[in-house]
């Protein structure tokens, strides 16, 4: 965003911000020096001068932003209220494998555990009654495949972090009443309760 756009966006500060995202603010700021020449029939940096002088202008730039800063809250919502219904439809399904897939990966960490333990402690105590000195080249070979797997299971155990941290964030955003988000927030401080 150019620093000349700066004053002019001072001049409809509760429609900047609205916005919180760097493409939206530019996005204002673009609008707002469309609107500011097509008004004023003058550059950034006249447009703001233009627009001071004669409070008509200034109360017509600031209806049209403030109509641009509706617009883009509407389609905003209709794209949030289109992604809630399809993540409601995912979540109410009852398929397995949206519903299996946190244990799965849990299944998977616990048996390549099992598959590590097995594969360096059976042969560690086998070698050590049966032939003491395959125990040294054995142990070796155990942490080659250890280190092979480590970036593996660490994937792994990661995903599982974050599933499980996820589903405990789904469980508290239900289980509270504050409205989350930027929309809920504005909807609850300007007509009050719950959306």
């Amino acid at each position: 965003m150019a620093l000349p756009l700066l004053p002019l966006l001072g001049l409809v500060p509760e429609v900047v911000g609205m916005f919180t995202d760097d493409e939206d603010v530019t996005k204002v700021a673009e609008t707002a020096s469309n609107v500011a020449r097509t008004l004023t029939g003058a550059d950034d940096e006249s447009a703001v001068d233009a627009l001071k002088a004669d409070p008509s202008l200034l109360v017509e730039f600031q209806t049209r932003m403030r109509q641009f800063a509706m617009q883009e809250m509407r389609e905003k919502t209709q794209r949030l209220q289109e992604i809630n219904r399809t993540m409601r439809v995912e979540y109410e399904s009852a398929n397995t494998y949206k519903t299996g897939w946190r244990p799965a990966v849990g299944w998977v960490l616990a048996f390549s555990f099992l598959i590590i333990v097995l594969a360096v402690v059976v042969p560690w105590v086998w070698f050590t009654f049966e032939d003491p000195a395959q125990v040294s080249p054995m142990l070796e070979s155990a942490a080659r495949l250890i280190g092979a797997l480590n970036n593996p299971i660490i994937a792994m155990a990661a995903v599982l972090g974050v599933l499980i941290k996820k589903r405990s964030d789904d469980k508290h955003a239900a289980s509270t009443s504050r409205p989350s988000g930027t929309l809920a927030g504005l909807y609850q401080k300007y007509f009050g309760g719950q959306k």
